[in-house]
C-alpha cells in the first residue's frame, strides 16, 4: 500500500495514502475521553475504491489541533493542498473543528462537519463549558478561526438543533462560511451523525463529503430511515420533550419499549 507519514511531530501527525491521485479526501481525529497517545492509522478503503489519495490528520490528545505543531502542520498542508484538483474534508465534533481550522491551508473544496465547534476559547464561546477541562493551557490565537478565513469553502454543518450548544456553534459557524448549510438531525445528540452511523448510514456520509457541492436531502432521507430502529434516537426525544410536551415523551418511550422487545425476541 503506498502510504507515508509525511508530518511526524510530538502532537501531530498526518499520513497519505496514494498521494498520486488527483483528488484528496481528508480526516481528522474526533474527541477521545482521555486520549493521550496517537491512533493506529487505517486508509479510507471507500476514499480509495473512489480514487481519492486519504489524508488523516492526528493529535495524540482532545487539544483541538492547538499546539506547538500547529504552524508547522499547517505549512505542509499549504503546499500539499495545491497540488490536488479538489479537497474534500470530513471530521465529527473535533475533528470538524480541525477541518475548518485547517480549510484554507488545504484550500479545500468542501468540507462535512458534524457536530463541529465554532471554538473552545472561553472568550469567544463563554456558553460552552463542555471542554474546559481539555483546553487548559492552550494557544487559543492558533484556534480563531477568523484567522484563517475561508470564504469559498462548501459544504454542510450537522447539527441537533434541540442540542442547544451545538446549534450556537453551527449558527456561528456559518456566518463565518456562508456556503456552508446547517443541516437539521433532530435527537441526534452528539455527534448528530452518530444515529446514523449505528444505522448503517456512514456510507451516505462518505458520498456527500466526496462531491464538490455536498447536498443535504441524501442525507437526511438516511437519516429519517436510520432513526426508526435508533435506541439513541428516541431516548434523546424522550429526555428533550418529557418537560414541555409529555404526550411525545410518552411516545417516543413506546418506540423505544418496542425496539426492546424485538430485540427481546429476535435474542
Amino acid at each position: 500500500m503506498s502510504e507515508t507519514r509525511i508530518f511526524d511531530g510530538a502532537h501531530l501527525r498526518a499520513y497519505l495514502s496514494h498521494p498520486d491521485r488527483s483528488k484528496l479526501y481528508v480526516t481528522f481525529d474526533h474527541r477521545k475521553v482521555g486520549a493521550r497517545d496517537f491512533a493506529v492509522y487505517a486508509p479510507s478503503k471507500q476514499a480509495l475504491k473512489n480514487g481519492f489519495a486519504h489524508l488523516k490528520i492526528t493529535t495524540c490528545q482532545n487539544d483541538w489541533y492547538l499546539n506547538d505543531d500547529t504552524q508547522d502542520l499547517q505549512r505542509i498542508l499549504t503546499g500539499l493542498g495545491q497540488r490536488y484538483d479538489s479537497v474534500h474534508i470530513m471530521g465529527f465534533s473535533m475533528g470538524a473543528y480541525g477541518g475548518f481550522r485547517f480549510a484554507k491551508a488545504l484550500n479545500a473544496t468542501s468540507l462535512v462537519a458534524v457536530s463541529p465547534q465554532f471554538s473552545v476559547d472561553p472568550a469567544m464561546v463563554p456558553f460552552d463549558h463542555r471542554y474546559r477541562a481539555d483546553i487548559k493551557g492552550l494557544d487559543h490565537s492558533m484556534g480563531n478561526l477568523l484567522s484563517v478565513p475561508h470564504d469559498q469553502l462548501r459544504g454542510l454543518i450537522l447539527t441537533d438543533p434541540f442540542h442547544k450548544l451545538d446549534f450556537m456553534h453551527a449558527t456561528m459557524l456559518q456566518m463565518v462560511y456562508p456556503n456552508m448549510d446547517i443541516v437539521r438531525l433532530s435527537f441526534g445528540d452528539h455527534p448528530a451523525g452518530l444515529v446514523l452511523r449505528q444505522g448503517g448510514g456512514f456510507a451516505q456520509l462518505q458520498k456527500q463529503a466526496f462531491r464538490n457541492d455536498p447536498e443535504a436531502l441524501e442525507i437526511i432521507h438516511a437519516y429519517r430511515a436510520a432513526r426508526r430502529s435508533s435506541r439513541r434516537y428516541w431516548t434523546t426525544r424522550r429526555n428533550a420533550l418529557k418537560t414541555r410536551w409529555p404526550a411525545l415523551a410518552a411516545q417516543a418511550q413506546e418506540n423505544l419499549d418496542k425496539l426492546e422487545a424485538q430485540t427481546g425476541n429476535a435474542g
